[in-house]
Formats: C-alpha cells, structure tokens, sequence
C-alpha cells in the first residue's frame, strides 16, 4: 500500500513504476463526478482496469472531551463537505477544504483545538484516537462512492463488460 495526498500522486505512482495499480474515486452519489480524476485520466496513459462501488457512512469527529458546540469550523475533502451540506448548515459550522478526509482527522487530532472538527469515517476517528460527534450525517443515507482501479497495462476482458469512453471537442461555437 502506498499512500497518496492527491489525486495527480496516484496517477504518479503508477505512471513511474512505484505503483502497479491505483484507486481512483470517480463519483460519488450525493456529490456527483469528481471532474479532477476525469480530467487527470484523460492526461495520463493509465487505463481503467477495475471498478468497486463503497458505501460511505461520513461521521463528524473531534478531540476527546469536545462537544457539538464546541466546534467552529470542520474540515474535510470537499466531496465530504458536499455530502453533508445540510448537516453543516443546520449546525451553523464553517467548512473549510482538506486535501483528504482522513488527512483532516489527523490534523484536527495533531492541531489540539477543540473548536476543530473533521468529516471522515469511523476508522479514521478510531485511528487518529479523535470522539465521533456525530454519525452518518451524509445528507443522503444511500450515500456511495465509485472507485476505479488504474494501470499502464490494459487488460483483456472474456464476456460482457463495461467500456470507458472520454473524448474532447473544439472549443468554439456551434
């Protein structure tokens, strides 16, 4: 396993060899395309080679001893953000980006400030030793995320399966 901070790390990784293979999230249900992966795909000379769909129940956390009003400002991945839009609103809290939701855990956890709180998921929490504040506050419950799976090696598929297909036009009218 070789963790990455960006999207572009993963493409990295797999274009220079460190890697065989990448997971990429491409959609998500409540918080639409990922237009960043799309567009990193279409630079890159990977291939899409799998695909997985995961639930994703989003939990809001802080540092042991805090409470709901105590937290100004939650930070996470802005899908995350997304995904809890009316939670974050009904709770009057800033949202601030990260470049990832379990990142955002770890810097609330290393920061110390209980007026911090981070949207991620429960193993985060659990891993970064932070209090879960709330949970599944996804505004949707059937919250799901799809990933795709990269490599520079192409594969054979035998049977029925699914093709990718991206392609860019002029920019210009008409």
């Amino acid at each position: 396993v070789l963790p990455c901070d960006q999207f572009e790390d993963v493409i990295e990784a797999v274009e220079s060899g460190r890697a065989s293979h990448g997971v990429l999230p491409i959609e998500n249900s409540t918080g639409g395309a990922i237009n960043e992966v799309y567009d990193l795909l279409g630079e890159s000379r990977c291939h899409i080679v799998g695909e997985t769909v995961l639930p994703v129940g989003q939990c809001l956390m802080a540092l042991p001893g805090s409470a709901l009003s105590d937290i100004r400002r939650v930070y996470s991945h802005p899908q995350g953000l997304r995904q809890c839009r009316a939670f974050l609103a009904a709770h009057g809290l800033e949202s601030v980006p990260y470049s990832d939701t379990a990142a955002a855990a770890e810097m609330v956890a290393e920061v110390g400030d209980k007026s911090l709180g981070a949207i991620a998921s429960r193993r985060a929490a659990q891993h970064y030793g932070l209090s879960l504040l709330a949970e599944d506050i996804n505004d949707r419950k059937d919250n799901f995320t799809r990933f795709v799976v990269v490599s520079l090696t192409p594969i054979a598929v035998e049977g029925p399966g699914k093709a990718s297909v991206a392609f860019t036009v002029r920019h210009e009218s008409g």
